[in-house]
């Protein structure tokens, strides 16, 4: 049962942005473009891109207080969980140490990475293909802070190439990362 002060309608609300747009990426929800940028007469494709809204952060104050009311009763509801469960574990591993020290100390796994460039030398597209809309949510749902995140992949390898622009050849040159 929930607890007193539950925002049921934003609950929901918050439960179909996990599943449609954090979990999963459904651009029914949020508005995308993809494009390909090109040179030359040939039309010689340099790099393909996609642009799509994200949700930076809540604008409205109003669906800013409704979220920090909703989610302090949220937090308080887990904590209670969380409290009694930890509790029950904790009786039962006072009563089968063994079993607990052997299957539930979790050693530390460490990994080194590095982060690749990413690929910023062409400029970004203008016109229908660079500009993303903001996505439309019901009225009191609505108020959020939007960036637009971008991402764009060389379709060529690095070198120097001959196109022609009206009739005229030059040379390119890339530079993939």
């Amino acid at each position: 049962m929930a607890a007193s002060g539950f925002d049921k309608e934003l609950h929901i609300h918050i439960l179909d942005l996990r599943n449609r747009i954090i979990a999963h990426g459904d651009y029914g929800i949020f508005p995308s473009t993809m494009y390909l940028q090109t040179v030359g007469d040939e039309q010689f494709p340099l790099s393909l891109g996609v642009n799509v809204k994200g949700i930076f952060g809540i604008e409205s104050h109003d669906l800013a207080s409704r979220y920090e009311k909703h989610l302090s009763i949220c937090d308080k509801s887990l904590e209670k969980i969380l409290n009694d469960e930890c509790n029950e574990l904790a009786a039962e591993a006072r009563l089968h140490r063994p079993e607990f020290q052997s299957t539930h100390n979790i050693p530390m796994i460490k990994e080194e990475f590095k982060l690749g460039s990413e690929f910023d030398n062409l400029p970004r597209p203008t016109g229908p293909a660079g500009v993303v809309e903001n996505p439309v949510f019901p009225e009191g749902l609505s108020g959020y802070r939007y960036v637009t995140l971008m991402h764009q992949i060389s379709l060529m390898e690095s070198g120097t190439y001959t196109v022609t622009e009206d009739g005229v050849a030059k040379e390119i040159i890339i530079t993939s990362k």
